[in-house]
């Protein structure tokens, strides 16, 4: 019931390929029935640190949830997650 009261903005990321998979799975359910307006993201070969395994999907994934109504693209579709990682 408290989290219907959530009013900021939630980004959830989980890897598809977690350790932690079934409690990703709840955790996803869970903000999908009762934050309606929750973003909720799987990156299928994940594993559980994301942000180390794949930096430029993440990055690109936060960019464009955070850019929601910004009158600017902010575009990393061009780089690699190796690309990324030497920039």
């Amino acid at each position: 019931e408290a989290a219907r009261k959530c009013r900021v903005p939630v980004l959830y990321l989980y890897g598809g390929e977690s350790k932690y998979l079934e409690m990703a799975e709840r955790n996803a359910r869970f903000l999908r029935e009762s934050l309606p307006a929750a973003e909720v993201a799987r990156i299928e070969d994940g594993i559980h640190d994301l942000q180390m395994q794949h930096p430029g999907q993440v990055t690109e994934i936060i960019a464009r949830s955070w850019g929601k109504g910004l009158d600017r693209t902010i575009r990393f579709a061009d780089y690699g997650d190796d690309d990324y990682l030497s920039q």
